[in-house]
């Protein structure tokens, strides 16, 4: 019988899933898993990320066992060590790549992740924003909206825009408190709010963006080798 093992799974919306693995399992099982936990209708373009001492190794082989990934990376560890212990390592679930003609309204649940990776890149300073702070701002009064909708609040704000919104850098320039009424007022007349439209349907406008804004985002995101 083999020995099962747990894996964590991160996905960029910070949510934690646990499944299951043997010697036998392959990333192509570990993604339909994936898609049974998150509800995805599928797992296309997306890829496990095995994160260890700053470096990133992707398994884009669905034919891949995970357990041998795993273990490389474990081995790779130790090897720079030089000593026999146990190797911390995250695995996290991440899009890569984008079909042309990807639809962003097909599958909600599949967008939302590529919403919160697009949210998490801006945050890290990714996208070179030091030069359009007004596209900068659109996009801080969409991620707002899509948590709280109409419900303008400034102290809310104000906090997603340091901790989650505006890169640090940018900030250092131009204070959260300086963001607040551009985006205070982009916010109160944008047409999604007049509207109060499902958030989702603002989820998918801002992933449309990203990938025409931005094409290489889901692969310049990620500098991985491959297991």
């Amino acid at each position: 019988m083999k020995k099962k093992l747990d894996i964590e799974v991160i996905t960029m919306d910070k949510r934690k899933t646990v499944l299951q693995c043997d010697s036998a399992t392959t990333a192509g099982e570990l993604h339909a898993a994936m898609c049974d936990e998150l509800g995805l209708k599928t797992s296309d373009g997306f890829s496990f990320m095995l994160n260890f001492d700053g470096k990133i190794f992707a398994i884009r082989d669905p034919s891949n066992h995970i357990m041998d990934a795993v273990a490389q990376v474990e081995q790779a560890g130790k090897a720079k060590d030089g000593e026999e212990k146990d190797v911390a390592w995250k695995m996290y679930y991440r899009k890569e790549t984008v079909a042309e003609g990807f639809d962003p309204t097909a599958d909600p649940k599949h967008t939302a992740l590529m919403y919160h990776q697009v949210i998490t890149g801006l945050k890290c300073g990714k996208y070179g924003m030091e030069s359009d702070v007004d596209v900068l701002a659109s996009l801080c009064a969409q991620h707002f909206y899509v948590i709280y909708k109409d419900n303008m609040d400034t102290g809310r704000l104000t906090e997603l825009i340091k901790k989650e919104l505006v890169p640090d850098k940018i900030l250092k320039k131009k204070p959260a408190k300086e963001f607040v009424p551009e985006v205070e007022k982009i916010h109160a007349r944008a047409d999604y709010t007049k509207r109060i439209v499902p958030p989702e349907t603002v989820q998918c406008a801002v992933v449309k963006q990203a990938i025409s804004s931005w094409p290489k985002l889901f692969t310049e995101f990620f500098e991985s080798a491959t297991l």
